[in-house]
């Protein structure tokens, strides 16, 4: 088994699709993220970069600096490392990549005007492996912020507005309550998205949610079902009428024997 650690973006992969899953972990087939996973990237190296700053100096990074640092951040990643783009959207990469070096600039904008200041942090992309008992492999976790009170943040950029149900039922902020909880023996007392929104005029939403021990057992159960799918060597195609299952989203489609519902 070459999973070696539980990661959130590990279970999402597998229960998205098995087969991507497959091709990524198990045949090491790494394909680039796309466009918004590149901008979403930068907001999180600009994010993290103010919130050390203000550990160790006491003020936030100017505004100005967060900009030339988000657009430097996404040009190395899409340069050095690469981006997906479709087949057929090949002929506009130029100006989609330009876009998304726009938008990874204007939400950092966002992020250092309207977020940062409010922001008291103590922990700062801080990453934890754990054991969970009764679980073969370890929990691992980057927890993107936790502020002085202990209130745990998780910071995402988005095309559109996320609702309730999206901080409500997220695994990821469970798995980093669940770390958290194991980590400091004591549950967040507050959780929650922050999800810079990529509008026309770009908006900052904050989303509440919370996790308490009634999810531990539940989330252990659903850990220890995904490493035993893993150990079984069988992985499933997802729903081909799921919106992720096409070329435009899936950068394994063009090697996939089920993709476009194929049998």
């Amino acid at each position: 088994m070459s999973v070696q650690a539980i990661r959130q973006s590990t279970l999402n992969m597998l229960f998205r699709c098995g087969i991507q899953f497959e091709y990524r972990f198990e045949k090491n087939i790494i394909i680039p993220p796309g466009i918004s996973a590149r901008r979403g990237t930068t907001v999180h190296t600009t994010s993290q970069a103010t919130h050390n700053h203000k550990l160790l100096k006491g003020v936030d990074l100017p505004v100005d600096y967060m900009e030339d640092l988000a657009a430097d951040t996404y040009r190395r990643l899409v340069l050095d490392r690469g981006v997906y783009i479709p087949k057929s959207e090949y002929f506009e990469r130029k100006r989609l990549i330009g876009e998304g070096l726009d938008s990874a600039v204007r939400l950092s904008r966002l992020y250092a005007q309207k977020v940062a200041p409010m922001i008291k942090p103590w922990l700062v992309e801080r990453t934890v492996v754990v054991d969970f008992e009764g679980v073969e492999l370890p929990l691992e976790g980057t927890i993107d912020l936790v502020e002085t009170n202990s209130h745990l943040r998780d910071i995402k950029s988005a095309a559109k507005s996320y609702n309730q149900a999206a901080a409500d039922c997220s695994l990821q902020l469970t798995q980093y309550n669940v770390i958290f909880f194991l980590t400091f023996g004591y549950w967040p007392p507050a959780t929650s998205l922050m999800v810079l929104v990529d509008l026309k005029e770009a908006k900052f939403q904050e989303i509440h949610t919370r996790r308490t021990s009634a999810c531990l057992e539940p989330y252990k159960k659903r850990v220890a079902l995904a490493i035993k799918s893993i150990k079984s060597g069988i992985f499933l195609p997802t729903n081909p009428d799921n919106w992720w299952c096409t070329e435009k989203w899936c950068g394994y489609w063009q090697m996939c024997p089920h993709a476009g519902g194929k049998m």
